[in-house]
């Protein structure tokens, strides 16, 4: 995913830098707020800067000097108080476009990951005594879009329907239906 790539080039980045680099997984790269401040943004350089003893600007300015001549990006901005924009290169995005025509189907699957491990889906049906709501629907959805994505991953899903078929609003039904 290109959120752990971007985070594996600014913990090279800082190592390059000579700057004590926290754990990958404590990177913070996220989607900005407004699409003006790039297609991604870290605030590693708040993060750092009290343990290394530099304002966070400083540290955000050498950090996107250093990642600019990275090929994956058209842009890196250090904007105050001290975050990292990053603006992805079009000759990537259009890149990964034709990757995903022409695999078609078979983008962003890897059977390997799941490897047949079996996994078992529950969620639940629609209410077959009361109307459909947003709430039914949405988690019909979730689930049978979950499942979807772990057979994409390589997993043996089988999907378990809570069918809401039991308890006082059934009885209450069958009963209507008898005294007919």
């Amino acid at each position: 995913m290109l959120i752990d790539i971007i985070k594996e080039k600014i913990w090279l980045s800082l190592k390059a830098l000579k700057v004590k680099a926290p754990p990958k997984s404590k990177i913070n790269v996220e989607y900005p707020k407004h699409k003006i401040h790039g297609d991604y943004a870290s605030n590693i350089s708040l993060n750092l800067a009290k343990k290394i003893r530099q304002k966070p600007m400083t540290l955000a300015k050498k950090l996107a000097t250093h990642l600019s001549a990275d090929p994956l990006f058209s842009k890196v901005t250090a904007e105050k108080p001290g975050f990292i924009n990053f603006h992805i290169a079009n000759k990537i995005l259009y890149s990964t476009l034709q990757d995903i025509n022409k695999l078609g189907p078979k983008y962003g699957t890897d059977y390997e990951r799941g490897a047949g491990k079996r996994i078992l889906v529950e969620f639940v049906s629609a209410n077959p005594t009361g109307p459909l709501n947003v709430v039914n629907a949405r988690a019909a959805a979730f689930g049978d879009s979950l499942a979807n994505i772990l057979i994409a991953q390589g997993y043996y899903v089988e999907r378990e329907y809570y069918i809401n078929d039991a308890g006082h609003q059934i009885d209450l039904l069958v009963e209507s239906v008898e005294n007919e």
